[in-house]
């Protein structure tokens, strides 16, 4: 997951299970806002969320598989 601010600011959290979206289950992820220290929360522009490392696998070109994202929200601690 990564957020970005209108000043150009960003921070990544990593998933801490590496094959959490390799899993047939919902999985919660709670993320404690300080993990994005240095971008001002208040004026996030940008939430990305991505799977892999961004390196090629090796696998066949058609492989394709479906993602499920639901219920992102911020709630006070």
């Amino acid at each position: 997951m990564k957020v970005e601010d209108a000043a150009g600011k960003q921070a990544t959290v990593a998933h801490p299970f590496l094959f959490a979206i390799q899993t047939e289950y919902w999985r919660t992820w709670d993320i404690a806002l300080t993990e994005f220290a240095g971008v001002d929360l208040k004026t996030v522009t940008k939430l990305t969320i991505a799977a892999g490392t961004g390196t090629d696998s090796g696998q066949p070109d058609k492989d394709e598989d479906t993602l499920y994202i639901d219920n992102i929200r911020l709630s006070l601690p």
